[in-house]
């Protein structure tokens, strides 16, 4: 008996199918399509319930173009089994979206769909980032930030005219005056000129020579006066 029950969930186990792992069942886009418009978000479906885990990366969707920018925040929400993220594409072209999703199960699902994107005229492009974006950091602005202009500083012109001009001096000027302390002519500087004393001494010596010459005269006629004078005889 015992060994009939055996044999009968043997069987029984054979029979019946194993739990299979979780498995994407759609995306949005789909692989291959074509969109001319923005859906509300790019979204990734399972056959089980996406585990969400308060601050896991586990979860992602990446959306780049044929130039491998990136576009869209980086952040995603996990509802039942769908993993959603915000919708923001570029220039028209193709796009592909790369997605990872952890199922209720633990069991890790990684796929890639790819997309053409042929938007209207009127549709609003948004630039890419040459990174993956990362959920809650500041995503650079979609349109180029304007460039500072710096203004040219105003040269002078012409027109400025110097204060003071320099004028040369003119023939009628007159010579300045000598520096102070220069000696002038005909000043003597407080003494007589040097011809001056030379009248003086030839004065002098015409003096002397005469004071000698009178002298000579005077001796000479006294001794010529004494030799005319009778001699008394008597005084022999």
């Amino acid at each position: 008996m015992i060994q009939t029950l055996a044999l009968a969930a043997a069987a029984a186990s054979l029979v019946l199918p194993l739990p299979a792992h979780a498995s994407i069942v759609d995306t949005n886009p789909q692989d291959g399509a074509t969109i001319t418009t923005l859906p509300e978000a790019f979204t990734v479906t399972a056959n089980e319930d996406v585990l969400a885990v308060e601050g896991s990366t586990s979860n992602v969707i990446l959306i780049t173009d044929q130039d491998g920018l990136y576009y869209g925040d980086g952040c995603t929400v996990a509802s039942g089994p769908t993993l959603s993220t915000a919708a923001t594409l570029g220039e028209a072209g193709v796009y592909t979206m790369r997605y990872g999703l952890v199922s209720a199960d633990g069991h890790p699902i990684e796929g890639v769909a790819t997309f053409a994107w042929e938007p209207g005229d009127d549709a609003a492009a948004v630039t890419g980032m040459a990174s993956a974006p990362t959920c809650g950091a500041t995503s650079p602005s979609a349109t180029p930030t304007a460039e500072p202009t710096t203004e040219p500083t105003a040269e002078p012109t012409d027109s400025a005219e110097p204060t003071a001009t320099s004028q040369p001096p003119s023939s009628s000027t007159a010579p300045s005056a000598p520096a102070s302390g220069a000696p002038e002519d005909g000043d003597d500087e407080g003494g007589l000129p040097p011809l001056a004393y030379v009248g003086i001494g030839i004065a002098l010596l015409a003096g002397v020579a005469g004071v000698l010459v009178a002298t000579y005269r005077r001796g000479l006629r006294k001794e010529l006066g004494d030799r005319d004078e009778p001699q008394d005889p008597d005084a022999r």
